[in-house]
């Protein structure tokens, strides 16, 4: 959906916007998506979009790709290139 607005609008960025229509399940107990798409688009705070975005980004699973050598030593990153998906290369 985000790379077909973007063919549509070169210069509009709505990445963040189509995120939000996505995310957001209910407005006001509506479930309906045309509800939800006008009440991103017209009536959502740009503070309240923020506020959104970072509890999303606080209650959603990540992957930590870091390791604590047994010496105690600071975190390190986990070496993945091709390497670690194909050993024999």
């Amino acid at each position: 959906e985000i790379e077909g607005l973007k063919k549509l609008d070169k210069q509009q960025s709505s990445e963040s916007t189509t995120r939000l229509k996505h995310m957001i399940t209910s407005i006001n107990g509506s479930r309906e998506q045309k509800d939800i798409r006008q009440f991103v688009d017209e009536g959502l705070l740009a503070k309240d979009a923020r506020a959104i975005r970072e509890f999303y980004k606080s209650i959603n699973p990540d992957v930590v790709l870091q390791y604590t050598p047994d010496g105690g030593e600071e975190a390190r990153d986990i070496p993945i290139g091709i390497g670690f998906f194909w050993p024999e290369l």
